[in-house]
């Protein structure tokens, strides 16, 4: 059922008029240069007027940041921002995502102590999810020690790959609550869970 959900998503995806911008992206590639920043290849594109998308190939030794996302942000006269850098094929060179800045950002820190010298039972998880969704989670395994620590950090495991993914949220928690029974142990969690929207 989760599967065809994720299938039924990325066919509305696939059906959706994309624009490219060939003039924006010649732009964007000139102005780069004259900040000294290679930028091999720019592609812009928008699926609706709220959302630009633009995907740069970056000499990794040029990558400037915050210069890249003033510069994109200028030429697209929309507010961008870097959501991801991922190494390219190309030697030495780097695929840079950047997307309409969203209207809130977070930002989080975390701190923990363990109650035994062991390990601490509980582990918590706030990670980006995509489409400026964040997971911010909390799992408590019975006890404390070694085993509590691996029920628990399954269980936050199990539920980042899911919300990664795709899946939908009532999907999500049988799911992984059908798979932690599965082990001959009987091993308890609780777990606090929020999905922040951007």
């Amino acid at each position: 059922g989760g599967v065809h959900h994720i299938m039924k998503q990325f066919v509305k995806e696939i059906n959706k008029n994309i624009t490219f911008d060939l003039v924006r992206e010649n732009a964007i590639v000139e102005e780069l240069a004259y900040k000294n920043i290679a930028c091999v290849e720019a592609i812009v594109y928008e699926q609706d007027i709220h959302e630009k998308h633009v995907t740069l190939l970056v000499k990794n030794s040029t990558i400037k940041e915050k210069v890249i996302e003033k510069t994109v942000s200028r030429v697209c006269n929309n507010d961008m921002s870097v959501v991801g850098i991922v190494p390219s094929e190309l030697p030495n060179v780097s695929v840079i995502n950047l997307r309409t800045k969203l209207n809130y950002d977070i930002v989080f820190g975390s701190a923990t102590l363990s109650k035994s010298a062991d390990a601490n039972g509980d582990a918590h998880s706030i990670i980006r999810i995509g489409n400026g969704k964040y997971l911010l989670a909390v799992c408590d395994g019975m006890g404390n020690g070694i085993a509590a620590k691996e029920t628990s950090g399954l269980a936050i495991s199990l539920i980042e790959n899911f919300y990664k993914a795709g899946f939908e949220n009532q999907m999500i928690l049988n799911s992984v609550n059908k798979l932690l029974a599965l082990s001959n142990d009987e091993n308890f969690s609780a777990l606090d869970l929020c999905v922040l929207d951007m």
